[in-house]
């Protein structure tokens, strides 16, 4: 499912750049839980947020959003 691959790669990128949960909830402004629910494919984020990690990630959005 296409949810949970942009889960993976936001968790990948997350503890690539040394970052927990909660540190990068802190810096996106939203909840750690919001943060896991992404990471497992339960949700994914919102454009707003999307383009927030693709800055705090380093990595375009496209990027983030290629399954795989």
């Amino acid at each position: 499912m296409r949810r949970v691959e942009i889960g993976k790669r936001i968790k990948k990128e997350r503890i690539r750049h040394g970052l927990t949960q909660s540190e990068l909830a802190e810096k996106l402004e939203v909840s750690q839980g919001a943060i896991g629910s992404w990471e497992i494919g339960f949700t994914v984020p919102k454009a707003q947020n999307l383009l927030k990690l693709s800055e705090i990630l380093e990595i375009p959005i496209d990027e983030l959003l290629k399954a795989g």
